[in-house]
């Protein structure tokens, strides 16, 4: 059989790349030595518009979350599954300057960054924690691990 592309890996990339190349009514041929320990089996598959010490916001973080959002569902609804979710995150600032660093984000408008939603009552059940606690939102989940699996069985089947 003659096929328009191979590609060597069934991880993220190679899922990725393949599912567009379909998408374009291309033939694909994917191969894996399927390692226990690879990349995309360990990943934790975490969306985060907001890093650092600095607290800044991602480079495109509101186009790069949104055609995340759109992709993995997109790709979730052909195989019948949902691979993404979304899952704020609570930060606790560890040290005076890191609280700065997000009450300085948050007062210049980052719209990415909240009082954390938990009342601090409910959060010192479970955590122990010197200042306070913000919270980034959206933040997504993706089961890496899930949809690579998935979209491997269903190249297998076609």
């Amino acid at each position: 059989m003659k096929y328009d592309y191979l590609i060597v890996g069934k991880g993220i990339c190679g899922t990725w790349f393949s599912y567009y190349l379909m998408a374009k009514n291309k033939s694909v041929f994917v191969i894996d030595d399927d390692e226990e320990f690879s990349a995309s089996k360990v990943a934790s598959g975490l969306r985060n518009p907001v890093t650092g010490r600095r607290v800044v916001t991602t480079w495109m973080a509101d186009e790069l979350l949104l055609f995340a959002w759109n992709a993995y569902n997109a790709i979730g609804n052909k195989m019948d599954e949902k691979f993404i979710q979304q899952k704020n995150i609570l930060a606790f600032p560890s040290a005076p300057d890191l609280l700065q660093a997000f009450e300085k984000r948050k007062q210049q408008g980052n719209n990415y960054i909240y009082e954390a939603s938990p009342k601090k009552e409910t959060l010192y059940k479970y955590f122990n924690f010197p200042f306070d606690v913000m919270e980034i939102a959206p933040c997504y989940l993706v089961d890496v691990n899930a949809l690579t699996k998935t979209w491997s069985q269903y190249l297998e089947n076609k």
